[in-house]
């Protein structure tokens, strides 16, 4: 099972966060380009995304390191910090997580890459999206290697 959409779908739904309310914090596969490439504007949002991620980690790090000072410090406070460390490590596993039983514990969804001309026009975007899926190569891609797949036949 494949929920693929468009990112400007105004119709689109994900499907994994219904399976499991913890899958919003995921973002949805973001399914290769046909010529085995990214397009720019999911280049520079995966390098956001990297440094954000860097930020939280540093963040997070310090947070532990803050604690562990005020435990020394003030011993009585060790159940206030020791009741924080588990907020700190299910945020990091969520990234871990498995659908489970449906799709074989695979992902379901997945989202096609936008173009530099859609990142821009948005709304005009959102017109076209929907019926733009099965004229998608990277879309009948994906399809491919996954029939191929299933027949253990390697298409990379």
């Amino acid at each position: 099972m494949f929920n693929i959409f468009h990112p400007h779908d105004p119709v689109a739904y994900r499907v994994e966060p219904l399976i499991d309310p913890r899958m919003a914090a995921i973002p949805p596969v973001l399914i290769p380009h046909h010529k085995g490439r990214k397009i720019f504007p999911t280049e520079v949002q995966e390098t956001v995304s990297k440094f954000t991620s860097t930020f939280k980690q540093k963040y997070q790090d310090g947070q532990k390191t803050i604690i562990s000072a005020v435990q020394n410090r003030f011993p009585p406070l060790n159940s206030v910090a020791e009741s924080m460390e588990p907020a700190i490590k299910e945020e990091n596993q969520i990234e871990e997580l498995e659908i489970g039983f449906l799709n074989e514990g695979r992902r379901i969804d997945y989202v096609l890459q936008e173009s530099p001309l859609e990142s821009i026009g948005e709304y005009f975007s959102a017109l076209f999206s929907h019926f733009w899926y099965w004229r998608s190569e990277d879309t009948l891609l994906l399809i491919l290697k996954e029939i191929y797949s299933n027949l253990n036949i390697g298409l990379d």
